[in-house]
C-alpha cells in the first residue's frame, strides 16, 4: 500500500470516528493506533485534523462540560476522571475545567438533591441516602455537607 493510499484510509477512519461525537486528540491517537495504522500516517492525520479544526482539546473540554451540566449532571471528581479517561491533558483540565466545576459544583449538587430529596425525606436515614447518592455522582464530601446543611434551612 502506498503512503497516499494509507493516508486516505487513515483520514476516512478518523472522520468516521468523529461522526458519533467530538473526540480528544488522545482518543483519536489511541483509536488510530488500535486500527494498526503507521505512526507516520497517524501523526500526519492528527495534525491535519487539528489544522482543519476537527480536533481541538480545548473545545472538546468545553463541549464535555456543557454536556455534563445539562444532560447528566455530575460532580467535579466524576468529570475530572472522565476527562482523564478521554485522554485530555491534565494541565488543560486544570486550566479549563477546574474553574468551571468549582463555580458550578454546589449548585449542580443542590439541583440534584432537590429532585431526589422528596423521595428520601420519609426514610429514617434519608440524608445518608442522599449523601451516598451525591457521592456516587462525583461530588466532594465538602460539597455534599454544604448541600445537606442547606436542606435543613
Amino acid at each position: 500500500m502506498s503512503e497516499n493510499e494509507e493516508a486516505a484510509l487513515v483520514w476516512e477512519a478518523a472522520l468516521g470516528f468523529l461522526r458519533t461525537r467530538p473526540r480528544s486528540c488522545g482518543e483519536m491517537k489511541d483509536y488510530l493506533r488500535r486500527k494498526g495504522f503507521s505512526q507516520t500516517a497517524s501523526e500526519a492525520t492528527l495534525q491535519r485534523l487539528e489544522d482543519s479544526g476537527y480536533l481541538d482539546d480545548a473545545r472538546f473540554v468545553e463541549a464535555w462540560l456543557n454536556h455534563r451540566s445539562h444532560a447528566q449532571p455530575r460532580g467535579s471528581l466524576w468529570v475530572r476522571r472522565e476527562l482523564k479517561e478521554k485522554k485530555v491533558p491534565a494541565d488543560l483540565v486544570e486550566e479549563l475545567a477546574a474553574p468551571y466545576l468549582a463555580a458550578h459544583e454546589e449548585e449542580t449538587a443542590w439541583d440534584l438533591a432537590q429532585k431526589r430529596w422528596p423521595k428520601l425525606v420519609s426514610y429514617p436515614r434519608g440524608k445518608e441516602r442522599l449523601a451516598r447518592y451525591l457521592f456516587g455522582r462525583g461530588f466532594s464530601s465538602s460539597t455534599i455537607h454544604r448541600v445537606l446543611e442547606r436542606l435543613e434551612t
